[in-house]
């Protein structure tokens, strides 16, 4: 039965070429889609490690999430009420605006979300591996002043100095 197999694989050579560069092409792409899943198990992990523990605060609203960020209005005291709850490390007050650029045709998508933080408090807000390119980070005399993401200065043609 083997010696019958062995000379059926070295007659149809066609057959036997098809068949191998098949099974190649089966492991080769359950290898690749291995290796993706695990890249994007990688990827989901290490951002749910870099939110874990962030809890956003707003008011009760029912004009949607983005309304009621760019809308909502907590005063110190009740940063201070957050502060107080056993385990929460740090708190502080965040302004959230939402706008849109002359000419973009974003049909009707914000196409700018503008984060105001007190610069001290800057790093409860970057990620991982979020880098400066260019200038330095706000100090706290700094309220003339704005980091903007690359996207931002790349689509309004910005520079580090701009006024």
């Amino acid at each position: 039965m083997l010696e019958m197999a062995l000379r059926n694989v070295f007659r149809q050579k066609t057959r036997t070429a098809l068949t191998v560069v098949g099974i190649m092409i089966g492991i080769a792409a359950i290898v690749a889609l291995g290796s993706i899943s695990e890249g994007l198990r990688v990827q989901i992990a290490k951002s749910l490690e870099q939110s874990s523990g962030l809890i956003t605060v707003i008011e009760k609203s029912d004009s949607g999430l983005f309304m009621s960020l760019s809308s909502s209005e907590l005063s110190q005291e009740t940063v201070d009420e957050v502060m107080a709850v056993s385990g929460i490390k740090d708190a502080t007050p965040v302004v959230y605006k939402v706008g849109y650029l002359e000419g973009d045709s974003g049909f009707g998508e914000p196409s700018l979300f503008e984060i105001g933080v007190d610069p001290e408090k800057i790093d409860l807000y970057t990620t991982e591996g979020a880098r400066l390119a260019e200038g330095e980070t706000l100090d706290d005399g700094d309220t003339e002043y704005v980091m903007a993401g690359s996207k931002i200065t790349e689509k309004l043609d910005l520079k580090v100095g701009d006024t």
